[in-house]
């Protein structure tokens, strides 16, 4: 089943005529502000990064109770914890990953160090284990 926000890109990659991808958008939108009434003027909608979510209080609650669960028997096995940032010295993660992987985003520190983000923890466990 296609949801109503599906629409207006399946008529644009089907280059549909302007008036038909017109006439989708302002159903849609008239369908945002039946749902939001008045108080949508006044709400302001934070959007967040592709691959990223925020959790209410609720899901936070569950979330911690299945992470305590998860650790609590990593630790009943041996396990030990350990916390590192996510982000590297560019240079470490160059030599790891080569200059041009796209695997690294790119930062620039406030002391003018040349920092990336990490994908994963790779570098830290080795950091960890040396």
């Amino acid at each position: 089943m296609q949801t109503k926000s599906e629409v207006v890109p399946k008529l644009k990659s089907e280059k549909a005529s302007k008036e038909q991808i017109a006439e989708e958008m302002a159903k849609l939108l008239e369908l945002k502000a039946d749902l939001e009434g008045d108080d949508a003027k006044h709400q302001f909608v934070l959007k967040t990064a592709k691959g990223t979510r925020d959790y209410s209080p609720k899901q936070m609650a569950i979330r911690e109770k299945v992470f305590n669960t998860i650790i609590s028997c990593f630790k009943r096995h041996g396990a030990e914890t350990i916390d590192t940032p996510v982000f590297e010295l560019k240079e470490t993660l160059t030599d790891k990953y080569g200059e041009d992987s796209k695997l690294i985003c790119d930062l620039k520190g406030q002391g003018g160090e040349l920092l990336s983000l990490r994908y994963d923890l790779i570098v830290s466990y080795k950091n960890t284990w040396r």
